[in-house]
């Protein structure tokens, strides 16, 4: 593979920039021992800071774009993969790409939109309005925003690991079959299986949960370019 070095190195670019996703995942939604739940209001919102959201938006905004040169760059080795495969592989190579890019334009919104509903609910805990007020208004705003961001969310995340899952078993990626559990899909959902438990740490933990998926999935990128040839350079006579 031409550029084989760069397109490494970009992956790890990519995985770096999954970690600091999961680093403002955890600013934003790890909320410790003793978090109630009242609907979407978590009750830990009115103790924390407004800084700790505010930063974790500019976090997940260097991560989205680390993390979509890391996944331009597996789409690219992928893409070399099946240049001389059938349509199917192709194909599936696209709705990987496809998904990818939504993604992170998803992504960086849904964190956005998740850091600024605590923000609104803080700045409404400080005035006259009544609990139940502050609680409707801030309700109502999620959910003018909660069916485009989760349907954008599941889409991107389910064409990135559909189509990785069949690159896979069809030996397109060359990693072991095993490995088609790395993809952010089933990380999800251990996610949601973590949450289940009501153990707090394992419910901020889950906080997380897709980010590692695309963290794993990018390492299996890396593993498969690593098997690609290279191209060697031709000597010119002198």
């Amino acid at each position: 593979m031409k550029g084989k070095r760069k397109a490494i190195r970009d992956m790890y670019v990519g995985m770096v920039g999954a970690g600091l996703w999961m680093v403002a995942q955890w600013m934003r939604g790890a909320y410790g021992e003793g978090n109630v739940r009242n609907g979407i209001i978590e009750s830990a919102w009115a103790s924390m800071s407004a800084l700790r959201f505010e930063i974790s938006i500019a976090v997940a905004a260097v991560a989205m774009l680390m993390l979509y040169i890391g996944l331009r760059s597996m789409t690219k080795a992928l893409k070399v993969t099946v240049r001389r495969a059938g349509y199917e592989a192709k194909r599936a190579v696209r709705i990987f790409d496809t998904g990818a890019s939504l993604g992170c334009v998803t992504f960086l919104f849904s964190h956005g939109s998740m850091c600024v509903i605590p923000m609104l609910y803080k700045f409404l805990f400080n005035t006259s309005l009544m609990s139940a007020d502050i609680i409707n208004v801030v309700e109502s705003i999620y959910y003018y925003v909660a069916l485009p961001m989760w349907i954008s969310l599941i889409l991107a995340n389910v064409l990135v690991s559909l189509s990785f899952v069949y690159l896979v078993l069809m030996g397109d990626v060359r990693v072991p079959k095993l490995m088609i559990i790395m993809n952010p899909l089933v990380f999800m959902g251990l996610g949601e299986l973590l949450k289940l438990t009501g153990v707090y740490y394992l419910v901020d933990f889950a906080a997380a949960s897709v980010a590692l998926g695309y963290l794993v999935m990018l390492g299996c990128g890396v593993s498969h370019t690593n098997r690609m040839p290279s191209v060697k350079k031709k000597r010119t006579n002198r």
